[in-house]
Order: C-alpha cells, then sequence, then structure tokens
C-alpha cells in the first residue's frame, strides 16, 4: 500500500487533538490493537480501513493523501497486483487491485481506472469470483471503449469471454471470442491472442454441441500456433482436437492425434499429460481395450487426487464406472457415478452434471429400475437445456426414449 510514510503519525496527533481513545477510533469495525500498529507504524492500513478511520477522525479520506500523488499511488498497485498475479498470489492480487480501483477514482487520469478494473477482473477470474469478475471487466470495458484503446479493448473482451464461459454462459463467450478474433485479424500484434481464442472458440462450440465448428476453429488454432512455436500451445490444440474426432467417430485417427500430443509432453507441457491419458483411455474403451483403458484411468485418478482437481477426478470416475458397467457390475458403477455428482456439487459445471446424470440414467434402466432412471434423465435434460447444448439435450431425450417434459 502506497501511503505516506507517516500516516500513523498523523492519525495518532489527529486523534489526541480530538481527545479520541484509540478504542473510539476502532469501533466495532476494527479493533484496538489495529489501531496501535497503524499508529506505530507497524502495518499500513488499507483503504477501507482508512476510510473508516478518517470518517472517525472528522476529516476526508483525502486528507491522508496530501502529499503524495493519488495517480501515482494506484499505478503503483496495479503493478503489484499483476507482479503478485504472476506469482500466483491470487489473494494479494485482488486486493492490491480493489485498493487500485478505489485510489483511481480519487485521482484525475482518467487512464487509470480501467487498468485498475482490468486486474481487478482478472485477478477475480483467477480466484473463482466469475461474476464479480465478469461485472469489472465490463466496467473496464465501458471506459476503454470511450477511450478508444483498441488494444485493450480486445483484451478485455478475450476476458470477458473466459468469464463468460466459467459461468456456462457458452453463446455469450462465442460472441466475445469471436468479436476478438475479428479485431485481432486487424491488429497483427495480438495475433497469439487470436490464436488462443480460437482454442476457447472451439471449446464453447464443443459446449454447444457444435462439434464441425469445434473441429474447424481448433485446427485453425493448430496451424496458427505451429507458426508461432508454440509447444505448449499446440499440445493443448491437439488434445481438443483428438477429442472431438473421437466425437464425431473419427476414433482411429483421434488416438493418432491424441497419441502423438501425449508424446509431445514428454518434452513439453506435463500438465496435459493426465488429461491425455484419460482421453487416450476414453478412446481405447471406445476399441473394446477395456483393460488398457482402466489401466490408463487409474494413473491419472492418483494425479487428480494428489492435485486436488475435483472437476477432473468427477470426471474420471464417471469413465471409470464405464467399465464396471461393461463387466455388468452396476452397483460398483452406480456408486462411482454417485461419487462423481457428489465431487460436482461443490463445482459450477453442469455440462459434466448433465452427462453424468444421464449415463445414471441409462445404468438404471438396464436394472431395471425405471422411476430413478426417468429422474436421472429429467435432471440431465433441464441442465443441458439450461446451457443451450443442443445436440446433447437430443442425445439424452433420444436416450431417454421418452417425452421431453
Amino acid at each position: 500500500m502506497y501511503l505516506p510514510s507517516d500516516i500513523g503519525i498523523r492519525i495518532k496527533q489527529l486523534r489526541l487533538q480530538m481527545h479520541l481513545s484509540q478504542t473510539q477510533i476502532a469501533g466495532n469495525d476494527m479493533t484496538r490493537s489495529l489501531i496501535s500498529q497503524i499508529e506505530n507504524g507497524k502495518c499500513h492500513p488499507s483503504i477501507a480501513t482508512l476510510s473508516l478511520i478518517a470518517q472517525r477522525l472528522g476529516k476526508p479520506i483525502e486528507y491522508f493523501f496530501s502529499v503524495v500523488s493519488h495517480d501515482a499511488n494506484a499505478l503503483h498497485l496495479i503493478n503489484d497486483a499483476t507482479s503478485a498475479l504472476q506469482k500466483g498470489n491470487i489473494k494479494e492480487a485482488v486486493d492490491k487491485a480493489t485498493n487500485a480501483v478505489q485510489l483511481s477514482q480519487l485521482g484525475t487520469d482518467e487512464s487509470i481506472e480501467p487498468q485498475a478494473r482490468y486486474i481487478l477482473g482478472v485477478s477475480l477470474r483467477k480466484n473463482g469470483e466469475w461474476q464479480r469478475a465478469f461485472d469489472e471487466l465490463e466496467e473496464a470495458l465501458e471506459l476503454f471503449l470511450a477511450a478508444k484503446d483498441k488494444k485493450r479493448i480486445i483484451e478485455t473482451q478475450f476476458e470477458l469471454g473466459n468469464c463468460s464461459f466459467y459461468l456456462e454462459e457458452y453463446k455469450n463467450a462465442s460472441r466475445f471470442y469471436r468479436k476478438v478474433i475479428r479485431m485481432c485479424n486487424e491488429l497483427k500484434t495480438l495475433d497469439r491472442l487470436r490464436v488462443r481464442a480460437l482454442l476457447y472458440l472451439g471449446t464453447v462450440y464443443y459446449r454447444l454441441g457444435e462439434n464441425e465448428n469445434a473441429l474447424s476453429s481448433y485446427t485453425e488454432a493448430e496451424n496458427s500456433a505451429k507458426i508461432h512455436n508454440d509447444p505448449d500451445f499446440i499440445i493443448d490444440v491437439q488434445m481438443s482436437i483428438g477429442w472431438v474426432l473421437h466425437v464425431l467417430h473419427d476414433n482411429e485417427l483421434a488416438i493418432t492425434v491424441t497419441t502423438k500430443a501425449l508424446h509431445m509432453t514428454e518434452m513439453g507441457n506435463r500438465y496435459l499429460r493426465t488429461e491425455l491419458m484419460q482421453n487416450l483411455g476414453i478412446m481405447e474403451s471406445a476399441r473394446g481395450n477395456w483393460e488398457t483403458a482402466l489401466l490408463l484411468w487409474n494413473q491419472c485418478l492418483n494425479e487428480f487426487r494428489q492435485n486436488k482437481r475435483i472437476v477432473r477426478e468427477a470426471s474420471l470416475l464417471a469413465d471409470i464406472a464405464t467399465y464396471w458397467v461393461h463387466m455388468k457390475d452396476f452397483d460398483h458403477a452406480e456408486m462411482l457415478y454417485n461419487q462423481s455428482l457428489s465431487l460436482l456439487d461443490s463445482q459450477n459445471n453442469m455440462l459434466l452434471r448433465g452427462i453424468t446424470y444421464r449415463n445414471l440414467g441409462m445404468l438404471y434402466k438396464q436394472k431395471g429400475e425405471k422411476k430413478s432412471a426417468d429422474e436421472c434423465f429429467r435432471i440431465s435434460v433441464n441442465l443441458f437445456r439450461n446451457l443451450g447444448s443442443v445436440r446433447e439435450l437430443a442425445t439424452t431425450i433420444e436416450m431417454w426414449q421418452g417425452e421431453e417434459p
């Protein structure tokens, strides 16, 4: 926090002049110990804390900034928030960026507030606060549009697309990514961002059930990534291409592409290695190689659990359940599907929930438990309808072989 170095002394002097105790300044919102630490220079107050202290001392908050520049402080905080993000200190980034926004509104340089809101939006997104992030980024976008800052407009729309994706508002995400791609075609310095938007747009198309469009977007992203010689990104794109090929029933080519990407992880991005192994297991099961699939999945499960990757663990448990369905051990499969759904209770992932409920519905159908099957299919249909995932919705109704409720 960039405040005057003597701010604690100034607070104490003013408090004594007004014959107030530290307890009176603290009130019900702070502790006397905190006020003491601030006055003794052991800690600096946040903007929110300083605002409360200023109220109780009968001064505007600007009084405490009279010897420093609000604009300069806001810029320092923006830089600090950016650095904290790069180091993975997300909570610190949120705190710094929040204070930067507040300070930017006290300054005179209008270009600083949108920068502060942008970095706050990115920080909130990485902290999993997607709606708050979207709101901050939307305000930043309006300010960047007013300033006609094309580069920042594109970057902010990309982040708005990311927030929409995490909120599972796929049509909205598609709209932002397509804008980014179109605008980046006119601003070549942001070509890497265009490539990433192509990848994410492909995933949005996949979530919407538009698999041909997804494959086209992924392929374009792969071609551009090769120009930039970005091996990690190429692995990411190839994993997506392999999966869509599998969904489109070109399983042999899907295995070829996925295996190629898996070999690349031995030299580059090992982060995606486990995801590729999981996908390869699914493809091997489609080949009828169930034991190979189970071997791959069990390796993945340990890694997902160790790294606390809840959504991935949930999806993998559902995959392993298909093995036990194949083995006619329906009770074991049912247990795994329910474990998967239990993990997803704490996650915002309607697509995976919908697929898992559909699979569980099919399991109950095979067990002859019609009432339970109908309930699972009904939940699945509602989830896909809310997502706007037309193809998944149609597939579910077809598998249910019942009337749409």
